[in-house]
């Protein structure tokens, strides 16, 4: 029997023979890279150079991306080094730039290599772009003759909400090298833990005020109050008006070292005995009840320092306290009754949650990012009458070595760095309750397994503890991605796939249910004057038709971000349309709606009858009009930069 080398070396020289490729052979992935680049003429690969200054520009642009990267780059090189001889660990942006690199032995990449499918390039970079996943190829698998030897892994960098920040990559120049694998999948966990840190501790404080489940206040540096949600204002006895720009010790007493956590500049960060005064209806008098209070420091709309001061009830049990603090920044639970959508295609989905919330069956939840699908978990949970908490947990978001002890918690002394007294995990938190694991299809191939344990037999053990513990957790899972499809490409495990998807769910995305945008966008709109008591404000019906109009690549969420940016901007009772962002402003609706989804036709754009050629039209001069940057002009278009590269690639279109 042949070796997978000689099938593949066989494969490759017929393929540059003929440009006929063997499928049982070449993989999927592999498979659509070698045929674009041959259908394209790029077989004579020419690596592509940035400037100098498109280069320093690049740098610039992605500071935070290099700042958190170098870390994790220079520990990866510092083994490399001991173990190869030629090798290159790459960053690039999100467009394929090469933008850092620590080399050895290296003549052929370069900093400014554009290092992209629509160059020529075949390597597991080039897959990684496309598909958003960690890819891999070596020797003959790289089809160019100056990369028959590399041993290539690539990989993208995820931001918190699982935009993509940019791209690793490590390729050993002289041969198969097993650890790097291992180490571009780590390597990148570790930088997005760094991205998520950072992004989430910049939350702009008003909008974490509306999230979080506590009594919550921000106060800037001079100790005023700028911001406060509803909690903290009924507990104060007055409104935001009257809290707003007050001195935060005319609410909040009983600590002498109170001043040290009122400011960002405070050393302290938690705080006890602390008391919430009602100035409202008895002056000076204490509210009911004892916090603690924890601060968190957070930015305001201009990025200025702001305490966020988080109080927890005293009085609750410590069990209860354990979980609040466990999820400081969680939502409040939402039921189905609080979920807007009166289209068909929503309400077969939630009359289906509905009728199976009292089930004890797990549950997945399919949908584009945005779609609602924690919404979803947490109505089901309300209404499924658990008595235990809904607990959720992000298994793209968590570092593979870390997700083990999130969900299964671990003893003191377990492991370095753990804390006294160990750590529930979340099935602990969460028994009697509803787990809810979102991006499941990110999960890695050994937690998916320890998943599957948990599944048969519902006990858990803690790391480094040897107590069996039974759980009663319903587990309800949502992820982005097509699991099926993930199932059949081997990065889904077959035997859980089937144990979670007992009862599934299919969000639809906001685009294709139109009838529903006006609604939510009132929704919102009704939420923000009522959260912050300012004045009723409406959307112009000139407003509500270019949002409808839009295709909301974001779906519902970057439907509230827009709202939120409209209200702010406007000055009227009324929402005009200039209140919108311009690349809403400037879409029209897609008059091929049905047959060519996703692309909205700007103004200046001749339609005719043929569709492939108004297509081709919109796609190019939305190109052209941003510099043939790609991000831009998907964003403009409406759909994502890998759809937006394979329709140019399809149309054979190709930056002058």
């Amino acid at each position: 029997m042949q070796s997978y080398y000689d099938q593949i070396k066989k494969a490759w020289e017929h393929f540059i023979k003929t440009g006929n490729i063997d499928k049982d052979i070449i993989r999927p992935e592999l498979a659509d890279s070698w045929v674009k680049v041959f259908q394209r003429n790029l077989l004579d690969y020419t690596p592509k150079l940035l400037t100098d200054e498109e280069i320093q520009l690049k740098k610039a642009a992605n500071r935070n991306l290099i700042e958190k990267s170098i870390p994790v780059m220079n520990d990866i090189n510092e083994v490399l080094s001991g173990i190869s001889d030629s090798y290159v660990v790459a960053l690039f942006d999100e467009e394929g730039d090469v933008i850092e690199l620590l080399e050895k032995g290296n003549e052929t990449i370069k900093l400014g290599h554009r290092c992209h499918e629509m160059n020529g390039t075949i390597s597991a970079l080039g897959i990684a772009i496309r598909t958003g996943q960690l890819a891999e190829t070596i020797g003959l698998e790289n089809l160019h003759e100056h990369a028959r030897n590399w041993h290539e892994v690539g990989s993208a960098i995820f931001n918190y909400n699982r935009s993509i920040a940019g791209f690793l990559a490590v390729v050993n120049l002289s041969g198969s090298l097993p650890a790097i694998k291992s180490m571009v999948s780590l390597g990148t966990r570790l930088i997005e833990a760094e991205l998520v840190k950072e992004q989430i501790s910049d939350y702009n404080a008003p909008i974490l005020l509306n999230i979080i489940s506590q009594i919550a206040v921000g106060v800037d540096e001079s100790g005023k109050i700028v911001t406060a949600n509803r909690k903290f204002t009924d507990q104060a006895g007055v409104t935001l008006r009257e809290t707003i720009g007050r001195e935060a010790t005319d609410f909040i007493s009983g600590n002498s070292k109170l001043e040290s956590i009122l400011l960002p500049s405070g050393d302290l960060n938690e705080l006890k005995n602390v008391i919430i005064k009602n100035t409202g209806t008895t002056e000076g008098e204490p509210a009911a009840g004892i916090y603690t209070v924890i601060r968190r420091i957070v930015m305001d709309d201009k990025h200025r320092p702001v305490s966020l001061l988080i109080f927890e009830d005293d009085s609750a049990s410590p069990s209860k306290k354990s979980a609040i603090r466990d999820r400081q920044l969680s939502f409040s639970a939402t039921t189905f009754d609080q979920i807007i959508g009166k289209s068909e295609e929503f309400l077969k989905v939630k009359n289906a949650a509905v009728r199976v919330a009292k089930s004890a069956f797990n549950i997945l939840i399919e949908g584009e990012s945005g779609t609602g699908k924690e919404l979803i978990a947490q109505a089901i949970h309300m209404e499924s009458g658990a008595s235990g908490p809904f607990i959720a947990i992000n298994c793209g978001s968590i570092p593979k070595d870390l997700l083990q002890s999130e969900l299964f918690g671990y003893e003191e002394g377990s492991f370095t760095g753990a804390q006294k007294g160990g750590k529930p995990g979340k099935f602990e938190l969460a028994d009697g309750g509803t787990l809810f694991l979102d991006e499941i299809g990110e999960m890695p191939k050994e937690m998916q397994v320890s998943l599957l344990r948990f599944l048969q037999d519902k006990i858990i053990v803690r790391i480094g503890g040897s107590r069996f513990k039974r759980v009663d957790v319903r587990i309800i899972a949502a992820t982005n991605r097509n699991l099926a499809d993930e199932v059949a490409l081997g990065n889904f495990r077959e035997d859980l796939y089937y144990r979670i998807n007992v009862i599934q769910l299919h969000l639809p995305p906001l685009k294709n249910r139109r009838s529903d945008i006006s609604l939510l966008a009132e929704h919102m709109l009704k939420i923000i004057w009522k959260q912050f008591e300012t004045e009723k404000k409406t959307l112009a019906p000139e407003a509500i038709e270019m949002l409808t109009a839009y295709n909301w690549p974001g779906n519902v969420r970057e439907l509230k971000n827009v709202i939120e940016r409209a209200f702010v901007f406007s000055e009227g009772e009324v929402i005009t349309p200039d209140c919108l962002p311009p690349y809403i402003r400037e879409m029209k609706l897609n008059v091929n709606d049905k047959s060519s989804p996703g692309i909205e036709i700007p103004e200046n754009v001749k339609i005719s009858g043929n569709l492939k050629s108004n297509e081709v039209a919109v796609i190019t001069e939305c190109l052209k009009n941003n510099n043939f940057n790609i991000s831009k002009a998907a964003q403009e278009l409406g759909i994502a930069r890998n759809t937006l590269y394979k329709k140019m690639e399809d149309y054979g279109i190709r930056k002058p």
